[in-house]
Order: structure tokens, then C-alpha cells, then sequence
């Protein structure tokens, strides 16, 4: 459905070849129409045809091309727009992994400082342990003495009893 402007290698011309089915000779080069109807681009323009102008489209094809540009246009547009979504939503989800990392950094120290804690508390806990089983031993050393003493006492106080009974008996009976 285009006309195309060939080159032909073994000369400096250039012609023009249609394909497709021959159309209404219109021709636009950078969206200006060089020719209506029974004239053409050679007549008018004549040869060499300018360097930039390679291809030559009839105006409905370009306008149809158009309107195709301009969906994928459309199209990138949406593409570009989803795609800053995703990049902000992308640079959020990477902020909150950077303050989980930090978060998890802080609670591994502050786990780190609790362990350490329990392990003094521990440590304080076994010497406290040990110094208890140390002043029970001599609790139950003295208590022991104790009952001795108590023993020896209740044994001594029965003697003295006994001897100050025997005294007064003594002395009553001198008397």
C-alpha cells in the first residue's frame, strides 16, 4: 500500500515503485501533501529527490500509522506511569527493609545487652547460691553447737539445782 522511492545501485537516479493497489497519488513528506491528484513528487520536485525523504505513504495510510503511534504513545505513557509506580513503590518497600534491618540490628543489640545481663545475673545467682549453702552449713554448725551448749547448760543448771537443794537442805538442817 506504499510507494517507496528505490534506489537503483548501478545508478545515481531514483524511481518510484508501488506496491499494493494503486491508490489516488497523494504524497506528504514531513506532513506537508506534495502532490494532488495527476501530479506527481518527480514533475514537481524533479530529481534527486531530497537526501531525507525515503519513503512516500499515501495520507490515509499515515494517518492510520498515526493514530497507531499514538496508541502506543498512549500506551508507553500508562507503561511509564506504572512503571514510576512500581519504582515508588519499590524505593518504599526498600526504606521499610532498610528500617527492618536497622530495627533487627537495634533488638540484636538490645538482645545481645539482655543475654548478658542474665548471664551476670546468672553468674550472681550460682555465688549467691554458693554462699547460702556456705551460711546454712554454719547455721546448722552453730545450731548444733547450740543444742550442745543447751544440752550442757540444761545439764549444769540440774547439777546446780540439785546442788542448791542440797545446800539448803544443808543449811536447814544446821539451822
Amino acid at each position: 500500500m506504499s510507494s517507496i522511492l528505490m534506489r537503483d545501485p548501478q545508478s545515481e537516479k531514483r524511481e518510484l515503485v508501488c506496491k499494493g493497489p494503486r491508490l489516488k497519488p497523494r504524497f506528504l513528506v514531513k506532513g506537508k501533501e506534495l502532490a494532488t491528484e495527476g501530479v506527481s513528487p518527480l514533475k514537481e520536485y524533479g530529481w534527486p529527490y531530497p537526501h531525507h525523504v525515503d519513503e512516500i505513504k499515501p495520507k490515509e495510510e499515515l494517518e492510520v500509522q498515526k493514530a497507531n503511534l499514538e496508541k502506543a504513545l498512549l500506551s508507553l505513557s500508562t507503561k511509564k506511569n506504572e512503571l514510576g509506580s512500581w519504582r515508588q513503590e519499590m524505593e518504599v518497600w526498600e526504606s521499610m527493609i532498610e528500617g527492618l534491618k536497622a530495627s533487627d540490628n537495634q533488638k540484636s543489640i538490645k538482645i545481645d545487652k539482655l543475654n548478658h545481663e542474665l548471664h551476670e545475673q546468672n553468674k550472681r545467682i550460682r555465688h549467691l547460691s554458693k554462699e547460702v549453702t556456705y551460711r546454712r552449713r554454719e547455721m546448722d554448725q552453730a545450731l548444733e553447737q547450740d543444742k550442745a551448749n543447751c544440752h550442757v547448760a540444761q545439764r549444769l543448771k540440774t547439777e546446780l539445782e540439785e546442788k542448791w537443794a542440797s545446800l539448803k537442805k544443808h543449811q536447814d538442817e544446821s539451822a
